[in-house]
């Protein structure tokens, strides 16, 4: 496993460097509002993210501490989630944001075996009510409202 580990790290830096090679032509911000970050800004952040996490790994793996070794019983797991993240990618425009990020919490916590409803129902809404309020209020990035549409 370690070297598959030190194989992955090596492609999400590359891939980083890639996606951030696009990021270089959005462009800027609009004139006069050269105090505020532009298009580019977040994802460069979640890049810049991306590195650290990947020289970490690759720091750790030096050392010789194998960070989280993979199994092969889970991996159905992994597959229920990718499909759950599809689908909520292909309904997330006709049903809304509002109604599909809660139950994709809810379903994800449940996958992971959290049990506890009151703390998953708080955690879902509290994530869902600050991605709104980050997005949609302060940063006027206009999320998919679906059904929800009639009543802004």
């Amino acid at each position: 496993m370690l070297i598959g580990s030190v194989i992955a790290a090596i492609i999400f830096i590359c891939l980083g460097g890639f996606l951030y090679y696009i990021t270089l032509g959005f462009p800027p911000p609009y004139e006069g509002q050269q105090n505020i970050p532009g298009p580019a800004y977040f994802p460069q952040m979640l890049i810049y993210c991306l590195w650290a996490l990947t020289l970490l790994l690759l720091f750790r793996l030096w050392q010789g501490k194998e960070v989280i070794r993979a199994e092969w019983k889970n991996v159905h797991l992994m597959v229920i989630s990718a499909l759950a993240m599809i689908l909520c990618a292909f309904i997330i425009e006709r049903v809304g944001f509002l109604v599909v990020m809660p139950i994709y919490l809810v379903f994800h916590m449940r996958l992971l075996f959290y049990k506890q409803w009151k703390h998953i129902i708080i955690l879902s809404a509290a994530a869902t009510l600050f991605v709104y309020v980050v997005f949609y209020k302060i940063l006027n990035v206009p999320l998919p409202l679906g059904v929800l549409e009639n009543f802004k």
